[in-house]
């Protein structure tokens, strides 16, 4: 099978003069799919999930690949990657071909529907305000405090302290970034890193992922996906007036990131490398792309950014992949509020945990994106957000060792990554289904009186997430036990 590519490598995209054409395999759901999302969320059904999907990968190239190579030969395409994880396959036809192209590649067996892979303008943050410089940390490689001190005003809100206090502050759970990078040298951040190494060069490998193939270390030539990470886990030394003060900026300081560079500088990414860096994130691979292990996959995955595209199947395909594996999809419902139906493609599908922002004083913030979502597609049409968060004025890291203020629903959904991360590392084989309920549980009802398009189950506290986590798993245990 010439060509052949389980997993992307170095830049996921075709070159000039080239379009590129993604698709999924037809039965890309695998049909132990049902049985797969029975099991506990953890390694084992990370590494079932994609031993399903990457068994239906293959049985499709099996009769695809000849035919792929045929029209390669014929020069009708140039090249094609598949993507085992999600069940995708992307495919380039060059421009010159581009008709005869589209025709031959909507005839390969075993493939769907395929749409043209473009550039898009993703929304992030709708401000930023630049901050203090940042003392360097007394040592980068310290433990966490069992109660970090002094939290942020966002940290705060949410009362993440208060379940530090319990010895809870997200160890042993690891969250990935989808994002326009990380600066992994930022002192709030270096150390939480699952590559760092005390005394040693961080390890790279199943860690860090560039879809533009450019960063061979984690990197951040925007700022959105640092200040996104130092929300999730951040934590170091402010200078404040000369003085050193410790502050912690992430609601789960004791959990680790790993991160995915799938947006420019310009916020920009083009269909491929979302999808590529989606996969990555389901199955790691080493820095040369090789080598795939899906017990390395995060168990939380943020994704700050949205969208809207014509067809957005093969995000939908992708992001139901994420659940299948087992991993908590945390999105942000956009920024495009406060008219009604303003929530894009990625924060309508089900599969995602679609996230609000409310501001200092909890309520919807204008630009929070609202529901109910997009209903025009097969799956769609349930009731968005699912939970809000704050979202204005967040103070986390920024590149070059800084500190500053973003606010968008790009800054909320982390907040609740966080949330979750303090929830699954006290029970970390709760399911995607059971993170959301407990997260919704957790919600204060400021809208209407009920789930509504603007807060959905309304904004989600730490403390009362963990007290229906304990409730959740107390429940399901006496179920077991009246069972035996």
């Amino acid at each position: 099978m010439g060509g052949m590519q389980l997993v992307a490598t170095g830049f996921a995209g075709a070159s000039e003069g080239v379009r590129t054409y993604v698709g999924s395999f037809t039965n890309s759901a695998p049909t132990s799919a049902v049985a797969i999302e029975s099991l506990p969320a953890g390694a084992a059904r990370k590494a079932a999930a994609y031993a399903a999907s990457a068994s239906v990968t293959g049985s499709a190239m099996a009769d695809a690949a000849p035919q792929l190579e045929a029209l390669r030969e014929r020069g009708l395409i140039t090249g094609y990657r598949t993507y085992a994880a999600t069940g995708m396959i992307a495919i380039d036809v060059p421009e010159s071909q581009a008709a005869a192209g589209w025709d031959a590649i909507n005839q390969v067996a075993h493939t769907g529907k395929f749409v043209r892979s473009r550039e898009f303008t993703l929304a992030g943050a709708v401000d930023a305000v630049a901050g203090a410089a940042l003392a360097a940390p007394t040592s980068a490689f310290a433990p966490p405090a069992v109660v970090p001190r002094v939290a942020t005003r966002s940290v705060g809100a949410v009362r993440a302290e208060d379940v530090w206090r319990t010895n809870h502050t997200g160890a042993g759970v690891v969250v990935g970034i989808l994002d326009t990078g990380v600066d992994g040298t930022h002192s709030f951040l270096a150390s939480s890193y699952r590559g760092a190494r005390a005394g040693g060069s961080p390890v790279q490998d199943y860690n860090w992922y560039d879809a533009f193939g450019l960063a061979a270390r984690p990197v951040d030539d925007h700022s959105h996906g640092t200040h996104v990470t130092g929300i999730v886990v951040g934590r170091g030394t402010m200078l404040d007036q000369g003085a050193s003060v410790p502050l912690t900026t992430g609601v789960a300081p004791g959990a680790k990131w790993i991160a995915a560079r799938m947006m420019s500088s310009k916020m920009s990414a083009t269909t491929e490398q979302t999808l590529a860096a989606v996969n990555w994130m389901l199955a790691p691979t080493d820095a040369q792309g090789r080598n795939a292990d899906p017990t390395k996959a995060p168990d939380i995955v943020n994704s700050s950014w949205s969208f809207t595209d014509e067809d957005p199947r093969p995000y939908q395909l992708a992001f139901d992949a994420m659940r299948r594996a087992g991993i908590v999809s945390i999105v942000a419902a956009g920024n495009a509020g406060p008219g009604a139906r303003t929530i894009g493609d990625l924060g309508s599908f089900p599969s995602n945990i679609t996230v609000a922002a409310t501001d200092g004083a909890g309520s919807a913030a204008d630009f929070s994106s609202r529901g109910p979502g997009r209903q025009d597609l097969p799956g769609l049409g349930i009731s968005k957000p699912d939970i809000a968060a704050p979202g204005v004025a967040v103070f986390s890291s920024t590149p070059g060792n800084a500190l500053g203020t973003k606010s968008g629903t790009s800054m909320a959904a982390p907040v609740a990554a966080g949330i979750a991360a303090l929830v699954l590392g006290k029970y970390p084989t709760l399911t995607p289904a059971q993170v959301r309920l407990v997260l919704e549980r957790s919600g204060a009802d400021l809208g209407p009186a009920g789930r509504d398009s603007t807060y959905g189950a309304g904004r989600i506290d730490a403390v009362r997430a963990m007290a229906a986590a304990d409730a959740l798993v107390g429940a399901r245990s006496r179920s077991v036990a009246s069972v035996a």
